[in-house]
């Protein structure tokens, strides 16, 4: 199976349909079609054999096919469908491999899944059922009036633009909604994406639903976008830009505590390389804190490693002012209290995260 990079989905947003034939309209070829005994089998079987050939058609399934439609591509570069529409189709719909201009679906409360597509418009109206998406890039997500979604699953893919309803408008959820962290959002406004508008209405529609970890996500999405808004040079940005770098304004647990490890390694190399720790006063040392003593390599890197777990573990001494060792040098000593400092603000956005993780008040 081809998966579709997100340049080659920009690629091909950007470009017209060479392949595509001059259509009729899709009332009258759907009409034509129905020559058969069964009308839906010609339809349906003449749909297949023109995925099959490459061509690019277009299509419309409604309450009168009693098919389930599993329609697969070529997964190649060329356009599948102009327009593909399932207009109160009550069977199950399983697409795979495909390229669709316009895709629509109303009306529907059977499984929807969606596999490995690009979507330059995709629309859901009125859609009260199960739906999982899987590697589908698609360009402008509409969620017109009447969904209720039970159940709306995404991993995987992209979506470069979401129209939704306000956050005092229809609410197009009603059950389990999950965006996987590996599905590509746009954080710039450019190509299709207009403003944090869309991720503010989203995060809107998540709280209402309490799905606390995606008012997170689209929160994050939403401070994101509108920091591009901000004069390039401000402060507003620049603060916004730092709560953005360490810890994804407050969605990620992970990033402080990264932070900081990384910060103690660059303290403890730069306390052993100056050999800038010295024991506060020998007599008071017992048990492990004699190796503290001495000339050796390996006394020397576990004052560094003690030195500057105490200026991190204990930032700005809020745990107590005496520690076993000082600084030789005023120069270090301005750096330790400077990784207090960083230390205690990565200290805050680490509970800050788990505060907005598990919802504790």
């Amino acid at each position: 199976m081809r998966y579709f990079s997100r340049q080659a989905f920009e690629a091909w947003l950007s470009r017209a349909d060479e392949n595509c034939e001059n259509h009729k309209d899709i009332e009258l070829m759907k009409k034509e079609l129905r020559v058969s005994y069964d009308p839906w089998d010609a339809y349906v079987n003449d749909t297949l054999k023109k995925l099959s050939e490459g061509k690019c058609i277009s299509r419309k399934f409604d309450t009168n096919c009693h098919f389930d439609t599993r329609l697969v591509g070529l997964g190649n570069d060329s356009t599948d469908f102009s327009q593909l529409t399932f207009l109160h189709y009550q069977r199950q719909i399983d697409l795979e491999n495909i390229s669709i201009r316009q895709l629509q679906i109303y009306g529907s409360n059977k499984p929807v899944t969606l596999k490995n597509l690009r979507v330059d418009k995709l629309t859901f109206g009125s859609v009260d059922g199960v739906t999982k998406m899987e590697n589908v890039w698609i360009g402008d997500l509409v969620f017109s009036a009447g969904n209720r979604f039970q159940s709306f699953y995404c991993s995987g893919g992209g979506i470069l633009n979401i129209a939704v309803d306000t956050p005092d408008g229809n609410n197009p959820f009603n059950g389990s909604i999950h965006f996987a962290d590996n599905i590509y959002f746009p954080r710039k406004i450019g190509f299709r994406l207009e403003g944090p508008q869309p991720y503010r209405n989203m995060r809107a529609h998540m709280l209402k639903l309490e799905n606390t970890p995606m008012v997170s996500r689209f929160f994050t999405l939403e401070q994101a976008t509108e920091r591009r808004l901000d004069p390039k040079w401000s402060l507003n940005r620049f603060i916004s830009w730092i709560y953005e770098l360490l810890s994804d304004y407050s969605a990620s647990t992970l990033r402080p505590i990264m932070a900081l490890a990384i910060l103690f390694l660059i303290s403890s190399t730069i306390t052993y390389i100056s050999d800038g720790a010295a024991v506060g006063d020998p007599i008071d040392l017992v048990g492990w804190q004699k190796n503290l003593c001495g000339d050796s390599q390996t006394a020397s890197a576990l004052r560094a490693v003690v030195l500057a777990g105490n200026a991190i573990l204990n930032p700005l001494s809020v745990l107590g002012v005496k520690g076993l060792l000082v600084p030789k040098y005023s120069w270090l000593a301005f750096w330790n209290w400077l990784s207090s400092a960083f230390a205690a603000l990565f200290i805050a956005l680490f509970f800050l995260s788990v505060r907005r993780r598990f919802k504790m008040t």
